[in-house]
């Protein structure tokens, strides 16, 4: 079993420490497996990464929460989720090729 640190956007995030995040769609960059533990940190995007990634319209313009000054930083709170299933490009509907759909549950990590 690995554990597997990855940054969250808060709003994402927030989903995931209410329980309402199932599943997550990442690059398989890491060797995920079912059993490991993800160590999902909260992260604040820059206005830069924000327009990358949403656009800069008016519908998806950069949110309040990210104007104090502490974009591109991690907020030092934690949500442990454990990977229950995972699905790849072999299982097809329009997996793209080095993605995985995760499904994952909320844990409460203890550590040895």
């Amino acid at each position: 079993m690995k554990i597997h640190e990855l940054k969250c956007w808060p709003d994402l995030f927030w989903q995931a420490e209410n329980g309402a995040m199932t599943a997550e769609f990442r690059k398989n960059d890491r060797e995920f497996a079912e059993g490991d533990l993800i160590d999902l940190m909260e992260y604040v995007p820059t206005r830069e990464e924000w327009v990358a990634q949403r656009g800069n319209d008016e519908e998806f313009g950069f949110p309040e929460w990210a104007e104090d000054g502490t974009t591109g930083k991690t907020t030092g709170d934690h949500c442990w989720l454990q990977i229950t299933h995972i699905k790849d490009s072999s299982f097809g509907f329009g997996i793209p090729e080095g993605y995985v759909v995760l499904s994952v549950k909320r844990v409460k990590f203890v550590s040895a």
